[in-house]
């Protein structure tokens, strides 16, 4: 079903040209089942097949993605969407939930990021995890995780798009406590899922007031119900109006827990406990970027309340900035770049928030190349360097590892807004939309890009620059499964090396692991230039399509002086954010390659700050204080009070165990063993009966 379209023979054949999208979520289910079953098999050879199998299925989800976007061609005069039937799911009374697909051009977006990225982690993987007793239960998350997140993209309705919601919130828990038998990884799990616990509740609150509110769920049917002004205006004076306020706000508690916003962004740097390509997936191609895409799809419900955009892009901007500064002062290479990803979210929820969802998306879309590109290049130097990730002890790496050190330089270019990179043009596409509607917002936007590009050419210059010098980690090193085979056969095993023959010195990865970063490092330098024609036509092709007449309008002007205003603001923001971040790189290689003692004598002139920025501002303290102790606290009251004292104490050893004990020591003169006892008891006891029957009758 096409909402809008102005031939019904195009209709048609763009109809059946996306009907292919509806074996897209199959192929990793298949894979999740088979990697599944492999790793039941006592056969542990037949467990590598894990790799290839996944790697096949996301292939094939990812051609048929192309094939969804090469059908929906340049349909620019379509602001909506093709309903894709699959089956009756859920029909309860006037509930009616399909499971049905809905493709336009955000959706098609997505997929391309979802499967393509996705694939190429995989690839990497194959090669990365190699050697981990874990090694096909690895690749069926995986696969859960595509599985999930491509629902999650193509849904046509909120009840199907939130089980994709919660299945890839399950998948990152597997993910991220895949090495189970370790502690931390275990509470990194358990943070994350927890963690979103408070913004999934408020997401299917937000569910059920929009089918209150509009009684449907499918997109179709709310995107009408919200177009249809004179429907809104009768809400007034009644509970509905007061939910169609509420309704944009428990939408965005759901994003901000998923895409890691404040104040719910505390699990995504702990998610490094999982494999870096568990990092890279979780960061780059799919769960954090659920949240940007939900609000990007609901971008009319959101306009609803005067005040919700605002919010996100409040929330969006503040965010950046703070996680920007922690950045700043990081030791460990893959916090860095979590910390860099809970920033850029920051910009795209900047982005969507002052309507302009096309550098939002736009962003969304090239993040996923250069953040994809360093943490699995970051995975390379951990694997390399035995898991050591400490910028304080390794230095010097670009002669060890030359064609890593390139690949990386290609992302931190990318992420620092170099001009003509990927960065470059979807970041101050989205600067510039927030420059033009709130002016604070956008400096404060080009802050963060300035501190992005030191504290990302700070890592590099670190990593790859000066004196060669470093110092090896011990994570599993020198472990044999031959040397200890219970060990092996008892644990799941895997080094960080992806080997069971360690280097003793850091080393250049296989091309089975670089082959898909050169990929990724192309998108990272060329997907700005060469895409962003490509995304403004999809983008306004699709549902999230915002008006820029309505735009023009808001702001006093006419179309045409809008256009000019707004292409003269571009070139402003691109002067000073590219030449600022070309600066700020000379900066980080004066003070982090040139000069490293100038540098700590100002750390240790700065220390307060510098450690009060080491230790996050201390959020996750305070959050253990005010909200873990306490509850930890209200925990030890009631299994000392309720649970120790009460339950066991007065109820089970007190009154379930002296009750039958006090009855029986009653009855025990009664029974001797004397048979005229017993009759005499028997006969007792049938007089009462008779009695109690006698008095029932005369009554």
């Amino acid at each position: 079903m096409l909402t809008l379209a102005a031939n019904p023979a195009d209709t048609h054949d763009i109809a059946q040209a996306v009907s292919v999208a509806k074996y897209i979520p199959v192929l990793p289910l298949v894979s999740m089942c088979v990697c599944a079953l492999l790793g039941c098999l006592p056969a542990k050879g037949l467990r590598k097949l894990a790799a290839p199998v996944t790697i096949a299925a996301i292939a094939g989800s990812f051609a048929l993605s192309v094939m969804v976007m090469l059908g929906l061609g340049d349909v620019t005069q379509l602001h909506g969407g093709f309903t894709v039937p699959g089956f009756d799911w859920i029909h309860v009374g006037d509930f009616a939930a399909n499971f049905n697909f809905y493709i336009d051009g955000l959706s098609s977006v997505m997929l391309i990021v979802v499967t393509g990225v996705g694939m190429l982690i995989a690839i990497y993987a194959a090669g990365y995890m190699a050697g981990d007793h874990g090694y096909a239960r690895f690749f069926a998350y995986i696969s859960l995780f595509l599985l999930a997140m491509t629902l999650l993209v193509l849904a046509d309705n909120l009840v199907l798009l939130y089980l994709g919601w919660e299945g890839v919130g399950l998948a990152s828990y597997l993910l991220i406590g895949f090495y189970y038998r370790k502690p931390s990884a275990v509470a990194a799990a358990k943070k994350a899922f927890i963690v979103n616990r408070v913004g999934d509740f408020g997401f299917a609150l937000g569910i059920m007031t929009i089918f209150l509110t509009f009684g449907a769920i499918s997109y179709d049917a709310v995107f009408t119900s919200v177009g249809d002004r004179s429907l809104i205006a009768g809400f007034e004076g009644t509970w509905k109006h007061t939910a169609v306020l509420v309704a944009p706000f428990l939408l965005m508690l759901g994003a901000f827990g998923k895409s890691a916003q404040l104040p719910l962004h505390v699990w995504l740097p702990d998610a490094m406990e999982g494999p870096t390509p568990v990092s890279a997936l979780i960061h780059a191609a799919t769960m954090v970027t659920a949240g940007v895409y939900m609000i990007a799809r609901f971008i009319p419900v959101f306009q609803l309340s005067p005040y919700a955009l605002t919010t996100v892009a409040v929330i969006g901007g503040a965010t950046a900035l703070f996680a920007a500064t922690i950045a700043l002062c990081q030791y460990d290479i893959k916090r860095i770049w979590a910390y860099s990803t809970c920033s850029q979210l920051g910009y795209m929820f900047l982005g969507v928030g002052v309507l302009g969802t096309m550098g939002g998306v736009f962003h969304l879309f090239t993040h996923a190349f250069f953040k994809a590109l360093l943490f699995l290049t970051a995975g390379s130097v951990m694997h390399a360097m035995a898991g050591q990730l400490d910028l304080r002890k390794m230095s010097g790496l670009f002669k060890k590892m030359p064609v890593t050190a390139v690949l990386m330089l290609c992302g931190c270019v990318a992420l620092a807004g170099v001009p003509f990179t990927a960065g470059f043009y979807s970041k101050d596409t989205i600067l510039t939309d927030a420059l033009a509607k709130y002016p604070v917002l956008g400096w404060m936007g080009i802050g963060t890009a300035l501190l992005t590009a030191f504290y990302t050419f700070r890592l590099w210059f670190r990593v790859f620059m000066g004196p060669t010098e470093y110092t090896m980690g011990d994570e599993h090193h020198g472990y044999s499964p031959t040397e200890h085979p219970q060990e092996f056969e008892d644990a799941d095993h895997h080094d960080e090396h992806g080997h069971d023959d360690h280097h003793h010195e850091p080393h250049e990865m296989p091309w089975l692991m670089n082959a898909p970063l050169l990929v990724l490092a192309a998108g990272a330098l060329l997907l700005g230039y060469f895409g962003k024609d490509w995304m403004a036509n999809m983008i306004d092709a699709s549902s999230a399509h915002v008006d820029h007449d309505e735009l023009a309008k808001a702001a006093g002007m006419t179309p045409e002086q809008h256009h000019k205003h707004h292409k003269e603001l571009h070139t402003f923001v691109s002067i000073v954010s590219g030449g600022g971040a070309l600066v700020m790189i000379a900066l980080a290689a004066y003070f982090h390659w040139f000069n490293r003692g100038l540098t700590a004598k100002i750390a240790g002139l700065t220390r307060p700050i510098v450690t009060f920025l080491n230790n996050k501002w201390y959020i996750d303290e305070l959050y253990h204080l005010i909200i873990v102790t306490p509850l930890r606290i209200l925990g030890w009251v009631f299994y000392l009070v309720f649970d120790r004292f009460l339950l066991d104490g007065v109820i089970y050893d007190g009154i379930l165990q002296w009750t039958p004990k006090l009855l029986g020591e009653a009855q025990a003169p009664t029974q001797r063993g004397k048979l005229q006892g017993f009759a005499m008891s028997m006969g007792v006891g049938l007089l009462i009966v008779l009695a109690i029957v006698a008095y029932a009758v005369m009554v």
